[in-house]
C-alpha cells in the first residue's frame, strides 16, 4: 500500500473513530435527559390523577356513610309494615334516596337492603323487592364500608361503581355511580403530548377507562401486567408511581415508555405511557445534525489529508521511480536531489550504492561461475550418499521385520500381521486358522549337536514351511524353536489338510538330511470367528495350550 493511502486511512480512520465515539456519547447524554424529563412528566401526571381518583372515591365513600347514618333509613328498617306510621317512613326514605341521587352529580340508583339482602327502599321504585343477597356490595357491605370494581350493571346495562355501608345490625345502603367522573380523571391529556395517556387498569387486567386511540376497550381490553405484577410485589404498599421507567409494547403493539402506580384499594394501576416515536424524536433531530456535521468534517478533513500527503510523498515518489530504472539494470542512472531533508540524503545515498553495486556486480559474476562447478561437483556427491542411505535404510527396515536366522517375519511384525489379519478377517467376514508349533526335543539336538546344528534344524523347519504353505500364508518365528503360522481364510475344517501336507513334507526332509535324529513338530491350532470373536492373546493362548496338550501326548 502507497504511503499517501496509508497517511489518507490513517487520518480518516481517527476522524472517523473520534466522531463516532462523540456522537454516540452526545447521543447517550440527550438520551438520558429525556428519559428524565419524560419520567418526571409521566410521575406528576400518575401522582396526581391518583390524587384525583382517591379524592373521587373518598367523596362516594364518605356520601354512602352519611346516607348510612340517615336516621331516616334506621327508622325504616326498625318499623314493620304493618304499622300505620311505615308508609310515611317509607316516603321519607324514598325522598331522601331520590335527594341523593339528583345531588350525587355522578349517582344514578341509591337503595337500601334490609339484613336478608332484600331491596326495601331505591330511588328506582321498579328495584323494590329484588333479592341482592349474594352481590358482593351486601355481603362486604356489612362489615364495613366497600367499593365494588368497574362493572356492567345486569339492571341497566350501564358502567357502574358501587359504593355500599352497614346500617349497624339493621341491613346495607348502596349507592351506584357511573365512572364517568373517573375517565374525566383519566382521560385529562395535559403533559402527554399527542401520544400520551393515562388509564386504569383492574386486579384481573382489563382495562376500565377509556383509551385515547381504541374504542370500546372498558372491561374488554386485556393488558399484560406480568412485569407490572413483580414491580408491585417489591413496591412499598403506598401509592407513588416507579421512578423507573419501562420500555414496553402496550395492548396496540406499539414501543411505549411507561410509568405505573398500584392504588392498592381498589386493587387498580394506573398507567402513564408515550410512543417512545415521539418521546425520541427530540434524539433522532439530534443524530440527524450530529450526522451532517460529521460528514461536512469528513470531507473537509478529506481534501486536507489529500494535499499534506502529496507533499510528504512527492519526493518519495520521485526516489522511487529512480529505484525502479536500478532495479532493470541501469546502475548508471542518478536519483539524487539537492534537498537537505531526510529524503535527499537518502536519494544521494542511493547513488553511492548504485556505485558500489556496480563494482560488486563484476565480482559476483566471476563468483557465481566458480561456484556454479563446484555446486554440480557437490551434487553428484549428494546423489551417491543419497542412493548409499537409501540401501541402508531398507536394509535397517528388513532388519526390523525379519528374523535374521530364518528369514521368516519375527516376533514383533507377526504380532503386527496377526492383528492385521484379525480386523481383516473381522471385516470380510472370513475365518482365520492360527497355528503355533514347536521343534520337538530340539534342545537335545542343541545340546548333543551344538548350536550351529540346531541352526541348521531351524532354517530347514523355515524352508519346511516356505516350500509346504501357500504364498498368502504367513509365517513367523516367535523365538527360540517356536513358530506362528497364519492362515487367512481357513477355519479349523482345514486343519486336517494343513497337517497332512506339513506331515508328509517333514518326511521328506528327515529323508533328505539323513541325521541320526528325526525333526518333528507339535502344533496347536486357534480359529477367529467373525461371529464369535476372540482376542488376539486368546487365540494365541489357545493354540499355546493345545501345542503343550499335543507335546504331552507324545511323552
Amino acid at each position: 500500500m502507497k504511503i499517501q493511502k496509508k497517511i489518507l486511512i490513517i487520518m480518516l480512520s481517527l476522524i472517523i473513530v473520534v466522531g463516532i465515539t462523540c456522537i454516540l456519547i452526545s447521543r447517550n447524554i440527550a438520551t438520558n435527559i429525556i428519559k428524565e424529563q419524560i419520567t418526571n412528566n409521566l410521575i406528576n401526571a400518575t401522582q396526581s390523577r391518583t390524587e384525583h381518583i382517591e379524592t373521587f372515591l373518598d367523596l362516594e365513600k364518605e356520601a354512602v356513610k352519611q346516607l348510612s347514618e340517615s336516621i331516616v333509613i334506621k327508622e325504616l328498617l326498625l318499623s314493620t309494615e304493618e304499622e300505620e306510621s311505615y308508609p310515611v317512613k317509607f316516603n321519607k326514605v324514598m325522598q331522601r334516596l331520590q335527594n341523593t341521587v339528583q345531588v350525587g352529580e355522578y349517582t344514578y340508583d341509591s337503595f337500601v337492603l334490609n339484613t336478608k339482602g332484600t331491596i326495601i327502599a331505591s330511588s328506582d321504585e321498579e328495584d323494590i323487592g329484588q333479592d341482592k343477597s349474594n352481590d358482593p356490595y351486601f355481603l362486604r357491605g356489612k362489615e364495613g364500608v366497600f367499593i365494588e370494581d368497574v362493572h356492567i350493571s345486569s339492571g341497566t346495562q350501564r358502567k357502574t361503581l358501587a359504593f355500599s355501608a352497614p346500617i349497624r345490625f339493621l341491613g346495607v345502603v348502596v349507592l351506584k355511580i357511573s365512572p364517568e367522573g373517573l375517565f374525566k380523571i383519566t382521560t385529562n391529556h395535559t403533559g402527554l403530548k399527542e401520544t400520551g395517556e393515562v388509564y386504569l387498569v383492574n386486579k384481573d387486567g382489563y382495562m376500565i377507562s377509556p383509551s385515547r386511540f381504541m374504542d370500546e376497550v372498558i372491561l374488554k381490553q386485556k393488558i399484560d401486567l406480568r412485569d407490572i405484577e413483580e414491580a408491585i410485589s417489591t413496591e412499598p404498599s403506598d401509592t407513588s408511581p416507579e421512578e423507573e421507567l419501562d420500555i414496553v409494547r402496550d395492548y396496540r403493539g406499539i414501543e411505549v415508555l411507561r410509568i405505573h402506580t398500584h392504588l392498592p384499594e381498589m386493587g387498580w394501576c394506573l398507567i402513564a405511557q408515550i410512543d417512545t416515536q415521539e418521546a425520541f424524536a427530540p434524539i433522532t433531530r439530534l443524530t440527524n445534525i450530529l450526522l451532517l456535521i460529521f460528514a461536512i468534517i469528513l470531507l473537509i478533513s478529506l481534501f486536507i489529508s489529500s494535499v499534506i500527503s502529496k507533499t510528504i510523498t512527492r519526493p518519495l515518489r520521485r526516489l522511487h521511480e529512480g529505484t525502479e530504472e536500478i532495479t532493470k539494470g541501469n546502475l548508471d542512472y542518478k536519483v539524487g536531489t539537492p534537498s537537505p531533508d531526510e529524503v535527499g540524503q537518502l536519494s544521494r545515498a542511493f547513488d553511492e550504492m548504485t556505485t558500489n553495486l556496480k563494482k560488486s556486480r563484476k565480482e559476483l559474476e566471476e563468483y557465481s561461475r566458480n561456484l556454479e562447478k563446484k555446486v554440480e561437483e557437490r551434487t553428484r556427491d549428494l546423489e551417491i550418499d543419497i542412493s548409499k542411505r537409501k540401501k541402508v535404510e531398507e536394509k535397517l527396515e528388513k532388519l526390523a521385520r525379519i528374523d535374521s536366522l530364518t528369514g521368516c517375519n519375527n516376533r514383533g511384525y507377526g504380532f503386527e500381521m496377526l492383528d492385521r489379519q484379525i480386523k481383516l478377517s473381522h471385516r470380510s467376514k472370513s475365518p482365520l486358522l492360527l497355528a503355533f508349533l514347536d521343534i520337538d526335543r530340539f534342545k537335545s539336538i542343541n545340546d548333543t549337536f551344538g548350536h550351529d546344528e540346531g541352526d541348521k534344524v531351524l532354517k530347514e523347519v523355515a524352508e519346511l514351511f516356505k516350500f509346504t504353505l501357500r504364498e498368502i500364508d504367513i509365517i513367523c518365528r516367535m523365538g527360540g524353536d517356536e513358530f506362528l503360522l497364519i492362515f487367512p481364510d481357513n477355519s479349523l475344517k482345514d486343519a486336517s489338510l494343513i497337517r497332512e501336507r506339513l506331515n508328509k513334507n517333514l518326511i521328506k526332509l528327515n529323508q533328505t538330511i539323513k541325521k541320526s535324529y528325526k525333526i518333528e513338530l507339535s502344533v496347536g491350532l486357534s480359529c477367529y470367528d467373525p461371529d464369535n470373536p476372540l482376542p488376539m492373546d486368546e487365540l494365541i493362548r489357545i493354540a499355546d495350550e493345545k501345542m503343550y496338550e499335543e507335546k504331552k501326548n507324545k511323552k
